[in-house]
């Protein structure tokens, strides 16, 4: 029998949420500080998801007759009858399974306690080198053999392995609002499909410099500053990507779905172009930007996307697709709607060509945006009616 497999759905809810919670706390908190602090911030984490919590229970010691309340500290927990359980059985094995589902849906490549043997390895360099160089990303792996394996059924890991995963977000070396933003996702090698939760990090999907990808039927969400970045990078791109932006969108001025761009807020440029194909994308609920397309040497097709703002709104003025700073861009067929801020101090535009180093745009739905169609400065194109 594999472990987890009696195990209640209320349970596997529990464990699920000690696994979310602890990815959640090691991603904000980092490495580095006191168990105290870990500690204390996991307790808040799981009572703001209410669960009930207890940490270092104070357990007596009876000395001559005399109950000394400063004995033991537990850091198990208690079952239904209250009776303490070690960590060691107190929702273990489900949270590994959790954990191990976790990260095989994010792509890592997890241990088979099977395939390991009756051998002892010190370290990870040691597991790689028995395994002929198998790469496994920042798996450290603590074993007494395989002694207790059968028993869960060679699924995942013995009694004493512990599976790590690496941060979720990864810097980029892409510096806006003199952050280096992370990413969820950085230069991936396969094409990026299904969901990407990039909550906490400030880009779902970032390509860099000089390299090249795809996103195809992605669900992008959950990060601050960009759902996609193709900086001075090849991207063919078409996705779902919504939710851009801060947790509400507020008035700040990032929160942008797709950027493909060559110039950085320093001033300085990329070695490659950033080109590629934007089609067939829905992309809703960003903060500031649907689109942009920027600096020279970016040139991107816009092709048949669904743009939609916020609509009526009064904390900032949102564009659907920019093209801009030297930037050059065909923009066809797409429906961009809901730009409008209603100060009206400055105007939101549904399409907004600045400064472009060319522009075509035809056969456009452009509606219930403020202005629909922007075009200042040189290189605006040659534009025609939606």
């Amino acid at each position: 029998m594999g472990f987890g497999e009696t195990t209640s759905e209320e349970i596997e809810r529990v464990a699920r949420e000690i696994v979310d919670a602890a990815f959640k706390v090691h991603s904000k908190l980092g490495p580095g500080l006191l168990e105290s602090a870990y500690r204390t911030v996991m307790v808040y984490e799981l009572r703001k998801r209410g669960l009930s919590v207890r940490s270092e229970v104070p357990v007596p010691v009876v000395y001559e007759e005399v109950r000394l309340e400063a004995g033991y500290r537990l850091h198990g927990g208690f079952d239904a009858a209250g009776n303490y359980i070690s960590p060691r059985t107190l929702n273990r094995w489900p949270a590994i399974r959790a954990w191990s589902d976790a990260l095989t849906a994010r792509g890592h490549d997890l241990v088979d306690a099977s395939q390991l043997g009756g051998s002892f390895y010190e370290s990870f360099s040691d597991v790689k080198t028995a395994f002929g160089g198998l790469a496994i990303t920042r798996i450290s792996l603590v074993m007494d053999g395989p002694s207790q394996t059968s028993q869960f059924d060679n699924t995942l890991v013995n009694a004493t392995t512990y599976t790590y995963e690496p941060p979720p977000c990864t810097e980029t070396g892409l510096m806006r609002d003199g952050i280096n933003l992370t990413a969820k996702i950085v230069n991936p090698t396969t094409s990026v499909t299904g969901a990407v939760n990039a909550t906490g990090c400030n880009i779902g999907v970032y390509f860099g410099d000089g390299h090249s990808g795809t996103v195809s039927g992605a669900n992008i969400s959950g990060a601050n500053y960009y759902g996609v970045v193709a900086d001075g990078a090849a991207v063919d791109i078409t996705a779902d990507i919504h939710d851009i932006g801060e947790n509400p969108l507020n008035g700040s001025q990032h929160g942008v779905a797709v950027l493909y761009t060559t110039v950085h807020q320093s001033g300085s440029t990329t070695s490659h172009a950033a080109t590629g194909t934007l089609s067939g994308s829905t992309i809703t609920h960003y903060q500031k930007n649907g689109v942009v397309v920027s600096g020279a040497g970016a040139s991107v097709n816009v092709l048949n996307n669904t743009v939609t703002g916020q609509g009526h709104i009064n904390s900032i003025a949102q564009n659907g697709i920019q093209i801009s700073a030297g930037a050059s861009a065909l923009v066809k067929g797409n429906t961009v709607s809901g730009n409008w801020y209603t100060p009206a101090t400055v105007t939101a535009c549904g399409l907004l060509f600045f400064q472009a180093g060319g522009v075509k745009q035809q056969m456009n739905n452009l509606f219930d945006n403020q202005t629909n169609l922007c075009n200042a400065g040189r290189g605006g194109g040659g534009t025609s009616a939606g």
